[in-house]
């Protein structure tokens, strides 16, 4: 059967990916409700059976989207924590981070999910769980970074959900104002980052 998927793994994937990507393109371009499935099968070139047998439907799609952006925080997490020095590579890669939230289409395609998530609990679910991944994965990341972080987890807690709601927020302003200034932003991220992951003061639990 032509359209069966399949069974070499790396090639299985590698349609995944393609399926992905196009689905992306529909849904920044159209968006989840108007993209059809036959408009991402003709993007992804290949037919709509086909793409069923990886996706049993456009949510189904965007759960996948949702998990793939997670596994790239962990996989991005993990590099760091390789670095000899953790903090350093840390703050030196805002960068990469901000061009990657700001991202015009990258930026429209967060905000649709995010507007999916509040109408589908199914969406909404992947999506906290995938954060949950993520979270979990930059904890250790800062720990690795910081050490005397692991000694107040409602600490480690609060500057990682802080740095995760900056970056987060980036999508909004990037869509917002698009001319903002990239440099004035990136030197208050990096300040930011340095700030967040300093030693904790001591004698008051880290907290100020």
């Amino acid at each position: 059967m032509t359209d069966a998927a399949p069974r070499n793994p790396e090639r299985n994937e590698q349609r995944r990916r393609q399926i992905l990507a196009a689905a992306a393109e529909c849904f920044q371009r159209r968006g989840f409700h108007s993209a059809s499935m036959a408009e991402i099968s003709k993007a992804a070139g290949m037919s709509v059976g086909h793409i069923y047998h990886y996706f049993e439907n456009k949510e189904a799609i965007i759960r996948a989207m949702v998990e793939a952006k997670a596994q790239e925080v962990v996989d991005k997490m993990d590099e760091l924590r390789r670095h000899p020095d953790v903090l350093a590579a840390l703050v030196e890669k805002v960068d990469e981070g901000m061009a990657k939230q700001t991202e015009r289409a990258s930026a429209a395609m967060t905000i649709e999910v995010l507007a999916e998530a509040a109408r589908s609990p199914g969406i909404l679910g992947t999506l906290c769980e995938s954060d949950r991944v993520a979270m979990a994965k930059m904890k250790e990341t800062l720990i690795a970074a910081n050490p005397a972080l692991a000694a107040d987890p409602r600490l480690l807690d609060g500057r990682t959900n802080l740095i995760a709601a900056l970056f987060d927020g980036l999508a909004i302003r990037a869509l917002v104002n698009p001319d903002f200034d990239r440099e004035g932003l990136l030197a208050a991220l990096r300040l930011t980052m340095q700030t967040l992951l300093r030693e904790p003061p001591a004698g008051n639990g880290g907290t100020r």
